[in-house]
Parts: C-alpha cells; sequence; structure tokens
C-alpha cells in the first residue's frame, strides 16, 4: 500500500509534519494504482475513525477483523463501477 498524508484541508503534507499535526489523515492507495483504499482519520496519534473501501475480491469478515484492531468506528463501502462521462450537446434540453 501507498501512503499519503494529509491535513484536514486535503492539502499532501509530509510524515514528520503530519505527526506534529493534532490531527490529519492517512489515506491508503492499492500499490501501482491510484484507487483509493483506506482512510484514517487520526487525532493525537489515534484513529478515531476509518473508511475503507471494499473490492468484491475481499472477504468482509476478514476486513471487518483487521478494521477492529485498528478503530472502534470504521466505514465500509464497496467498490462501485467505473463512471462513465457522457457528452451531451449544448443545447440539449431534456423532456419535462
Amino acid at each position: 500500500m501507498r501512503k499519503v498524508y494529509k491535513n484536514i484541508f486535503g492539502e499532501i503534507i509530509s510524515k514528520s509534519k503530519a505527526v506534529k499535526l493534532n490531527e490529519y489523515h492517512l489515506y491508503y492507495y492499492e500499490e501501482g494504482s491510484d484507487f483509493l483504499k483506506e482512510i484514517e482519520f487520526i487525532n493525537e496519534d489515534t484513529v478515531y475513525n476509518i473508511n475503507y473501501f471494499l473490492s468484491d475480491e475481499e472477504d468482509e469478515t476478514k476486513v471487518v477483523d483487521y478494521l477492529r484492531e485498528k478503530s472502534d468506528f470504521f466505514d465500509i463501502e464497496k467498490k462501485k463501477p467505473t463512471t462513465v462521462l457522457l457528452s451531451l450537446p449544448i443545447n440539449y434540453i431534456p423532456y419535462p
């Protein structure tokens, strides 16, 4: 997993700067991709909440056990299919 530290405003910061702050977020991305896997919300060196993005291949029971070891509070979201961009003409008017 690739780790990215961000302040509460979403700006990327270094690990050394993050640990000096009272509160920061730690983003985990799958190695070699930009797929966000997990966000840890950290306050005074304690993980107070986790958002986890579950893929179809993962066992939800194992993920819950993993998350319980890290925090009492977490949310699990299932990975959704890739968003498709649609182009509409400028003069497009939807029917009422």
